[in-house]
């Protein structure tokens, strides 16, 4: 995406450019916002992005439905994680009821991936009911009351321990970090180098 990015702005250097500084100060805005309780997450974040880079909300929106949300999809069938695919075959034979909660939407991003059909429920951080993006427990435990699974029964898999893992922690259950040393753990997680790995120690 860096290098479209880089692409955009050789042919259009203004546009380029503006899209850019709004897609920076969105990410940079997303972050400021973790741990923080707000009445309208998405609208929130779009707010501080827009006063950060300068930008009218109106093309702003229109700037980040094309770089954020669909420029992407193409792109994200060739870079799953090694062994995510036959890691989700293996769970889904296993009966085990899978979920996805994520800071953004997530269905067109699981379908682009080809592994939509594997998990149950998706729910994201910028949902009404939720509101609040992790290292808040609040997307973790709306996805198990979906599944219908008690917080002692589950494991959230993530890949960040400082967000993922204290997130898993305040609702109540493991954490396994993959993409982390085999030998790294923490308060609550534990870390694996990627799903094959995660595989074996879920014994599928």
């Amino acid at each position: 995406m860096l290098l479209r990015l880089a692409g955009e702005c050789l042919r259009n250097p203004v546009g380029g450019w503006k899209a850019a500084r709004l897609l920076q100060a969105y990410r940079h805005s997303h972050e400021e916002l973790r741990g923080r309780q707000v009445s309208n997450l998405a609208d929130e974040q779009l707010r501080m992005a827009c006063s950060k880079a300068g930008a009218d909300p109106a093309e702003a929106r229109k700037c980040l439905q094309v770089w954020f949300e669909e420029a992407p999809l193409p792109l994200l069938g060739g870079v799953a994680r090694p062994g995510l695919h036959e890691f989700l075959q293996k769970a889904q034979a296993a009966a085990l009821l899978l979920a996805v909660f994520s800071d953004y939407p997530a269905h067109r991003k699981l379908e682009a991936m080809g592994v939509s059909r594997f998990f149950s429920c998706v729910h994201w951080a910028q949902q009404p009911e939720i509101g609040e993006l992790k290292p808040s427990p609040k997307g973790i435990q709306a996805a198990l009351r979906s599944l219908g699974v008690d917080a002692a029964d589950a494991i959230y898999v993530g890949d960040r321990p400082g967000v993922d893992g204290e997130a898993a922690r305040r609702a109540g259950l493991p954490a396994v970090i993959v993409g982390v040393d085999a030998q790294a753990s923490g308060d609550g997680w534990t870390g694996v180098a990627d799903f094959h790995a995660l595989g074996r120690l879920l014994g599928l």
